[in-house]
């Protein structure tokens, strides 16, 4: 056996040879969630099998599929006369069979890639260079409408934008998948008036895709300010926004900053408004203005749903952006201190960091370590015993979950396990009523 095959050896999990088919995920191939209905297409990440090679097989039958060439998924497409409800997905390589993966089948499972152009859903898509105007039509390309019927679907879905229905213009099929409807349709829609960076959905039967971002006319970003990152926001979480066209916030070279704890609603005559799923509309609390950026905290009672945010200064619109609204949208900043009970007595430390890394020193055994962590979008969790973390793969129990003091700013603290000394390097996992924070964040432990 060469040196590979040995590696490959040692990577098996235990109980299974190395030659046993894996699966790792199968997700919807437009929305990368769990989603899946007759005639979807999704994704399946593998180990241990070899396309073409083997066979994939969906509540027993054997489905057709194509490689990714990515040494790693495929595609796969759920059969189209498939029955709803509960099923299973096998990867047979020959010698060995998968442990069976559970999925459910639903009647539909709208997924979409972001708008485009194009007669293609990758190319020609739409950023702050390339905006749509209102009128125009797009195409939508999306999977899991259905039994992939062009002609029935049309009359079943909707398309919005920040909330408005849009025009369907028509519905068609895309390609083929081993000669029989392939699975992805190409939706044309009319792009309605209003300008700003709208969100897009597919609605089918009450069952409603993932979100994809449109930006049209004069537009400004939304992020989520820890990472940087496009995502959900919560009532009092701290977001980011970035203006499309740069340079219209104020004069360029200039930083305006509120005063905590008590922002103010305009820095630089630059204002902020929320307007809710529910139509109300509440001036944002302003941290800071710069040229192209504006951090702010989202108004306190900002309804769940698709809120609109617009940015004027004075009584000039410099752009809007739409940002869902959900109950928690947690997310960790790069900030941390260190609280260390030695011998009664308590210190404070801030954390070295090396190529990325923070280093944290668990000390003698009788020293008692904490870690606080700083984030957002967390203060509204249903209850702490709903907010799990994970730090290098180890539980870590969660003391203190909410508000920090300054606004949106929110705090967890970790109490963290002697078991994690000299576990080396790994990330960490919270979980705050189900959803994931969002976080760039490594520790190394010793």
């Amino acid at each position: 056996m060469n040196c590979y095959g040995l590696f490959l050896l040692l990577l098996a999990p235990v109980g299974l040879r190395a030659e046993t088919p894996i699966i790792g995920s199968i997700t919807n191939y437009a929305a990368g969630d769990a989603r899946f209905s007759p005639g979807v297409l999704a994704n399946l990440t593998y180990g241990y099998f070899t396309p073409y090679s083997g066979t994939v097989l969906i509540g027993g039958r054997v489905v057709e599929y194509s490689d990714e060439e990515d040494g790693s998924t495929i595609k796969i497409q759920v059969p189209i006369d498939f029955p709803l409800g509960p099923t299973t997905v096998v990867l047979d390589n020959g010698s060995g069979k998968s442990e069976p993966f559970k999925i459910t089948v639903d009647a539909y499972a709208p997924g979409i890639f972001v708008p485009t152009r194009s007669p293609d859903p990758y190319s020609l898509t739409l950023g702050c260079n390339a905006v749509a105007t209102p009128g125009e039509i797009l195409n939508l390309f999306a999977v899991g409408l259905g039994a992939v019927d062009a002609d029935q679907t049309p009359g079943k879905l909707t398309v919005s934008v920040g909330g408005v229905p849009a025009q369907v213009v028509d519905t068609t099929v895309s390609g083929s998948f081993f000669g029989r409807p392939g699975g992805l349709y190409r939706v044309r829609f009319l792009v309605p008036p209003g300008d700003g960076l709208h969100v897009v959905r597919i609605s089918i039967d009450a069952f409603e895709s993932n979100v994809a971002a449109l930006p049209v006319g004069r537009t400004i970003r939304n992020y989520q300010s820890a990472v940087f990152k496009a995502g959900p926001a919560a009532a009092e979480s701290i977001m980011t926004a970035v203006s499309c066209s740069g340079g219209d916030f104020i004069q360029l070279g200039f930083l305006l900053t509120g005063k905590r704890p008590d922002l103010p609603s305009s820095l630089g005559s630059v204002t902020f408004a929320v307007k809710d799923s529910a139509g109300v509309e509440r001036l944002a609390p302003l941290y800071a203005v710069t040229s192209n950026q504006v951090n702010y905290v989202v108004p306190a009672g900002t309804a769940p749903g698709i809120a609109s945010v617009t940015a004027k200064s004075g009584d000039r619109l410099i752009g809007e952006g739409d940002i869902l609204i959900e109950s928690v949208a947690p997310s960790l900043f790069p900030s941390f201190q260190l609280v260390r009970v030695r011998d009664g007595v308590q210190t404070l430390e801030m954390l070295p960091q090396f190529a990325g890394v923070y280093l944290i020193d668990m000390g003698a055994d009788t020293d008692d370590v904490r870690l606080v962590v700083y984030g957002t979008g967390i203060r509204s969790r249903s209850s702490l015993a709903n907010v799990i973390a994970r730090i290098t793969g180890l539980d870590v129990a969660v003391e203190y979950a909410g508000p920090q003091g300054d606004p949106g700013l929110d705090q967890l603290t970790l109490h963290l396990p002697r078991t994690l000394a000299n576990r080396g390097a790994g990330g960490i996992e919270v979980t705050v009523d189900g959803r994931t924070a969002s976080n760039n964040i490594s520790f190394s432990f010793r």
